[in-house]
């Protein structure tokens, strides 16, 4: 979850529930073979033919991933699922990292919502971008929350880009206390690519803005230096600040990634404390489109 996502509308909304009956019907077409459907999807959003059964570049790895991943012994589903990857956060680096969460419920209704403090974040526990953040639950409409909410459960996520880890998330909706300082302000994100090749680890972290309709990342090295990352993520000029935390944050990036040969650990920022956000496995569904191939090369080289 990122406090930088926006509320989908209607259009969105139909534009996701077209494009699943689409693939749904391409599923058929290809007689729900995962390797062939993961390879068309690849052809379809990178021009290009995908090498999955001897992956050399970044996003052929990620892809890679989404249909091998079973062969490994870590169990990606709950790792991905957002209120069960807490008890792996609880006992790789303790409890204080975690967002104080109030509840997780199969289904959330009007009357869940009455008995809520007056800010507070919902999020689906088997998605992306599916957040709603609540400053005033006095100004909301509880049936529009209850539907918006409800309706993210409905949505089957490995349909979209061949995701599949996310089939096996039972969907629930996970309640968190909302961090918002005294001027209304919400955290920074920093997210880091966590790379290992047989203990030869590398990391890029990034943080981003969302301004207007268009989301900007500014990427750096673990001592924050900017490095330039030539890719399909819009460059953000800001001044960068270490943070003074910031061996701190390494430390738990470390902590939550040493056991995966690709991870990106996605941790808040608030007043400086660290929280921990989320591990993705397969980020930008694994369609990061780089400049030029030596980078998507390069980074594919870090992974084991």
């Amino acid at each position: 979850m990122s406090y930088n996502m926006t509320k989908y509308n209607n259009d969105e909304w139909n534009r996701i529930r077209a494009l699943i009956e689409e693939r749904k019907k391409l599923l058929r077409k290809l007689h729900f073979s995962k390797k062939e459907f993961v390879k068309y999807l690849y052809k379809q959003q990178m021009n290009k033919e995908l090498n999955i059964d001897n992956p050399q570049t970044f996003t052929e790895k990620i892809n890679a991933f989404k249909v091998y991943y079973k062969r490994d012994s870590n169990d990606y589903a709950s790792l991905t699922d957002k209120n069960k990857v807490r008890e792996y956060v609880k006992n790789k680096i303790g409890e204080e990292y975690l967002i104080p969460q109030i509840s997780c419920v199969k289904k959330l209704k009007n009357s869940d919502i009455e008995k809520l403090p007056n800010r507070f974040v919902l999020k689906t526990n088997n998605g992306s971008g599916t957040n709603y953040i609540v400053k005033d639950k006095t100004k909301e409409n509880y049936n529009e929350i209850c539907d918006y909410m409800n309706s993210f459960l409905k949505i089957k996520y490995q349909y979209i880009w061949g995701e599949y880890h996310y089939k096996e998330i039972k969907p629930k909706i996970v309640i968190d206390e909302l961090l918002v300082d005294e001027k209304g302000n919400l955290p920074d994100d920093i997210k880091c690519f966590c790379f290992n090749n047989n203990g030869v680890k590398h990391k890029v972290l990034y943080q981003e803005r969302v301004i207007g309709d268009e989301r900007y990342r500014i990427m750096f090295d673990e001592n924050w230096n900017i490095i330039d990352v030539k890719s399909s993520f819009k460059k953000l000029d800001i001044d960068l600040q270490r943070p003074k935390n910031h061996k701190e944050i390494i430390k738990v990036i470390d902590k939550l990634s040493e056991d995966f040969n690709f991870v990106r650990v996605d941790l808040f920022l608030f007043k400086n404390k660290i929280y921990f956000g989320e591990l993705t496995f397969t980020p930008t569904a694994g369609y990061l489109k780089f400049d030029d191939n030596e980078t998507d090369l390069l980074w594919g080289s870090w992974i084991g």
